[in-house]
């Protein structure tokens, strides 16, 4: 007889299902495209070994290819999944840990379903984050399974990839005893500066459980030392010109590099402060911006030959010695004489000192006057930040100059990049060399928000062009618009592209009939220039997580589904289809890339068509599968020993 015994060891021996112990973190869903990552955390008491593990996004596995460390993550450690893991670094220098390469069209903004799968394809964890539109969501308890508002919070700054979360601020203030308030020397009324940001010492007490100051917009860079000599050292000054103090907590001063320097404390109205850049400023040329503590760029500047989408727009880098220096008319312009801490005085130097308008930024600063045309009464300077709490305060600048010139203002809107190549086709503009700068006409095909937050299309009978925005800036549009656009022709992917500098390189001239997309069949698909809106009908033939095959008789094409396809939108196989999209030829490979619901036509779905998907198998129903297996084999192995044996003798 089959002792039960047997059956307790080889049970015993079986791998058992534990509860996960690699989590889910911090998210930076709000990122720009490419520039998204997942941060994990080994709660656990043993080494992890992630290879073969699946990030799950929009119902697809996305792999982890390690490309900082050797895959192996330790206990109390943490780990990044990088969108883009090139990108990630130039944006976060500073991490050492364990970083991975994956790939997945974007995040979700307004929250989704993510999750993690181990080699075997066991769901570690799965769950919907919560909307984090401004700043990465940061997870409290690492070790609670909460995915509420309880246990995730909004985290100020630019996150903490690869470290522990900031904490949530308490839920009532910190009882201050003895606040002692300081007298402000601003000669406006205004609230008395705190020694530390939190609003607790303030006559009248608004306590709110996440302090999320509002930007000032009287906050700007004012003047930077980007070459110093005999003993001086590289700073960038930032200015309150306005009538009260700027909370600078969780703010940063970037550059081009991605290096970034976090600013604390608070600013005085009238004040300046002089900070250190976290690298090392580029003498020829270089990007420098602001952002809040939501990460919203308040303020900017590229200067000399630093490609911003728009260099002939640059101030000049100003020599050995110098500064840049922001002048009462809102242009900055190179003087001779450093005046760190104090009001800006412009003296002469040796060279020629254009002067030179800083690139506005629609989103945090209004437009500043354009050098060539007629200088305008200066607008109110966009919110800048100053780190320091001990920043002495100065006399309020005295308010702009009114120009009292009689010549004609320059229109509102100039798209066109001087000494821009006007071109006539999009044709011409695909063949243009890189980094020419060009002015083309054509209608909108693909909005941004489409194809991705930073992109947009636009056509003509010669083909179509991709617009790249990388600070998501653009016009309201509506496909069907005729537009002119200026930019800096570049390459991504193999992909050619117009870079643009804002929201001001796109003019739109009318708007007519939607674009009619091209008819074709799978075998001419090659033979059409990219970026062209195409149609054509044929039979899904295969499926995987991110796209389907279309197969018209001629040859078959990969089809990619519109962002945040539901997965009941998805067709079936064997379905007979047609679909209108934007034709894509990359290095990667060449697709359709659908736009929205409409672009999909199910005309036909047999009755007998399987659903194709991603299939989540959970480790115990086959290892008790796997269990009940062996124990069957074995049980029958023992019956048959028992009856090859012969019985003993009587």
């Amino acid at each position: 007889m089959f002792h039960r015994g047997w059956l307790l060891i080889i049970l015993a021996s079986l791998p058992l299902p534990v509860a996960a112990q690699v989590v889910i973190t911090e998210i930076a869903a709000f990122a720009p495209t490419d520039h998204e990552w997942v941060e994990i955390y080994n709660a656990g008491p043993a080494l992890v070994d992630l290879t073969g593990w699946k990030f799950w996004e929009n119902s697809t596995n996305h792999g982890l290819t390690a490309f900082q460390g050797d895959g192996t993550l330790a206990p109390g450690n943490f780990a990044i999944i990088a969108q883009k893991a090139d990108v990630f670094f130039a944006d976060h220098p500073e991490v050492a840990g364990l970083v991975f390469d994956s790939s997945w069209s974007s995040l979700k903004e307004a929250g989704e379903e993510i999750g993690l799968k181990d080699s075997a394809g066991t769901v570690v964890e799965l769950f919907s984050y919560l909307p984090a539109p401004e700043a990465t969501l940061g997870k409290i308890n690492l070790t609670l399974d909460d995915y509420t508002d309880a246990n995730w919070h909004m985290q100020p700054g630019l996150g903490t990839p690869g470290q522990a979360n900031i904490a949530a601020a308490a839920p009532t203030p910190t009882p201050s005893p003895e606040p002692t308030p300081t007298p402000t020397p601003s000669p406006t009324p205004t609230p008395t500066p705190l020694p530390t940001p939190t609003p607790t010492a303030t006559p009248t007490p608004s306590p709110t459980p996440l302090p999320t100051p509002t930007p000032s917009r009287a906050v700007v860079i004012n003047e930077l030392m980007t070459a110093p000599t005999g003993g001086q050292t590289e700073w960038v000054e930032l200015s309150n010109r306005g009538a009260t103090t700027a909370d600078l907590e969780g703010w940063t001063l970037q550059e081009g590099s991605g290096a970034r320097r976090t600013l604390h404390g608070t600013l005085a109205a009238g004040g300046f402060l002089a900070v250190t850049p976290s690298g090392s400023l580029n003498n020829g040329g270089e990007h420098i911006l602001l952002l809040d503590n939501s990460r919203v760029v308040v303020d900017e500047i590229a200067y000399g030959d630093w490609d911003d989408g728009s260099v002939s727009n640059n101030p000049p880098a100003p020599p050995s010695g110098a500064v840049l220096a922001r002048n009462e008319e809102n242009i900055f312009v190179v003087s001779g004489t450093p005046t760190q801490g104090q009001a800006n005085r412009f003296t002469s130097v040796a060279q020629p000192t254009p002067a030179v308008s800083p690139s506005p930024r629609a989103s945090a600063m209004p437009p500043a006057p354009t050098p060539l045309a007629t200088r305008t009464p200066t607008p109110t300077p966009t919110a800048g930040v100053i780190p320091a709490a001990t920043a002495t305060p100065q006399p309020l600048p005295t308010a702009p100059k009114p120009n009292t010139s009689s010549a004609t203002p320059a229109p509102a809107r100039t798209p066109e990049i001087r000494g821009s190549q006007r071109v006539q086709t999009t044709a011409a503009a695909r063949a243009a060399a890189a980094d020419t700068a060009l002015t083309v006409v054509g209608t909108v095909t693909a909005l941004p928000g489409m194809l991705g937050s930073q992109i947009a299309y636009l056509a003509d009978d010669t083909g179509g062009l991709q617009l790249y925005q990388y600070h998501k800036q653009f016009p309201p549009l509506r496909l069907g618009d005729t537009v002119e656009v200026s930019g800096i022709r570049s390459v991504v992917n193999g992909e050619a592209r117009l870079k643009l500098a804002n929201a001001d390189a796109v003019r739109t001239l009318g708007n007519g009939e939607v674009t009619a997309a091209a008819t074709t069949t799978a075998a001419a698909l090659s033979e059409l220039p990219p970026g062209m809106l195409v149609t054509l009908q044929g039979e899904v033939t295969g499926r995987d997580d991110s796209s389907f095959v279309l197969d018209d008789g001629t040859d078959e094409t990969t089809v990619t589904m519109w962002r945040d396809a539901a997965s009941e939108a998805w067709p079936m196989l064997g379905a007979q289809v047609a679909v209108t999209g934007i034709w894509q030829m990359t290095d990667d490979a060449n697709r359709l890339r659908l736009r929205q619901p409409d672009d999909l036509d199910i005309l036909t779905v047999p009755a007998t068509a399987p659903t194709a998907g991603t299939t989540r198998q959970t480790f115990p129903r086959y290892a008790l599968a796997a269990g009940v297996a062996v124990v069957v084999a074995v049980a029958g192995i023992a019956a048959r020993r028992r009856a090859a044996t012969p019985p003993p003798p009587a």
